[in-house]
């Protein structure tokens, strides 16, 4: 029976010292395994393939998106950590919306309740700058009172 040839190509981001290294570990595993067939060379990265210079890679993210994406992360975070903590915040009441007449001397509990949420995580100090900030800006009051 004819012996046959092995052609052993690379892929695209392969280059000549990683090729040599592969090309010599597929024949000692070829010839473990009883393959008597002979193994031919097809380096192509090198002499086709073209350099990298980072120019494939995405430019670096503006500061205005590095702080949205902080904050996006911060709100998420609160939201892993309390997953009702919106729905707690639908106690807020709409500015736009009849308000009640306060009593005198008394706090509204929702201002009780805010400062309560903004004291507790402090305490452990396990926030984020971006959280830090967001907590500090205090409640929001948007459309039907989610905060």
């Amino acid at each position: 029976m004819p012996k046959g040839t092995i052609v052993f190509v690379h892929g695209t981001g392969v280059r000549l010292k990683d090729y040599c290294r592969g090309f010599a570990q597929a024949q000692r595993v070829a010839t473990k395994a009883g393959v008597a067939e002979t193994f031919v060379e097809c380096a192509w990265g090198d002499p086709l393939g073209v350099a990298f210079g980072g120019k494939s890679l995405p430019d670096p993210a503006s500061a205005a998106r590095i702080a949205d994406a902080e904050a996006d992360f911060a709100r998420w975070n609160w939201l892993f950590r309390d997953p009702l903590f919106e729905l707690d915040q639908l106690r807020i009441r709409d500015p736009g919306a009849p308000r009640p007449i306060p009593t005198p001397g008394r706090r509204p509990e929702w201002l009780s309740q805010w400062e309560r949420i903004a004291d507790y995580p402090q305490a452990s100090g396990d926030l984020t700058p971006a959280e830090s900030r967001w907590l500090a800006a205090g409640p929001r009051f948007v459309g039907a009172g989610m905060g």
